[in-house]
């Protein structure tokens, strides 16, 4: 339903899913399989596409057709409201939004959901899931990954949650914060921010945005004060990708 969706916005818009793709989004091209095949892009990527197109995340992944304007009273609170929340309080809504969705799609109507003002206002609602921690990650100068398994509380469904240790990718990813990720071996676009294993003597993982440039990684931070890490691709693997929280 996605990917048909997105080839007929490309189609209007005298382009090609490939194009699209590449050029607008500069991810690669392999996505266009994987999304053919069912694979869905992030929350992030989806919200990329509906403002490129100027059409809702319902009408990408459902069909829904309608713009984004005009947009009623309530619609409009919502988006007010959103865009005057933090990176944290954004990716908290698009968490509770995701889970609402399912449990429609699932047959459940009787999900307990905030109200508008609720959701606004007070957006550090509960946690919903449970996600084991399976130990610390390095944002600094390389630190053993700690595989010390908990199970906590989750604000997203994921595969498992790691501590951030150091400050190369703050002000985003703070020293001593919880980030959760989705098991992957591979980045679905340049810039993405993943935790890579770096295959030495002792194998050391590092919280990086990461690109591919020919056959070597570079990991980049966020925080400019530390330079960038380039490796040949035999020595870098992807254990998992950040789903929350989202930049």
């Amino acid at each position: 339903m996605f990917f048909d969706n997105l080839e007929k916005l490309c189609i209007e818009h005298n382009t090609t899913p490939t194009v699209f793709i590449t050029k607008v989004l500069k991810m690669g091209s392999s996505n266009v399989t994987r999304w053919k095949n069912g694979t869905l892009p992030n929350s992030d990527v989806i919200l990329k596409i509906s403002d490129y197109f100027n059409v809702t995340t319902d009408m990408l992944l459902k069909g829904t057709t309608y713009s984004l304007d005009p947009l009623c009273k309530n619609e409009k609170k919502l988006l007010d409201g959103y865009r005057e929340l933090d990176e944290i309080g954004k990716g908290k809504i698009l968490g509770r939004l995701e889970v609402y969705l399912e449990e429609i799609d699932n047959g459940n109507h009787n999900i307990c959901m905030p109200t508008i003002e609720e959701g606004i206002e007070n957006y550090n609602v509960s946690p919903l899931f449970k996600t084991e921690l399976w130990g610390s990650i390095s944002a600094g100068g390389g630190i053993d990954a700690i595989v010390n398994k908990e199970i906590i509380d989750s604000p997203v469904k994921c595969d498992f949650a790691l501590r951030v240790r150091g400050d190369s990718m703050e002000p985003v990813f703070k020293n001593g914060s919880v980030i959760y990720l989705n098991q992957a071996c591979e980045v679905q676009y340049d810039g993405e921010i993943a935790a890579v294993q770096i295959k030495d003597i002792i194998p050391t993982v590092y919280l990086k945005k990461v690109y591919i440039d020919e056959e070597n990684f570079r990991l980049v931070s966020i925080n400019s004060h530390y330079e960038d890490i380039i490796l040949p691709a035999s020595k870098v693997s992807i254990l998992g990708k950040v789903v929350y929280p989202q930049v």
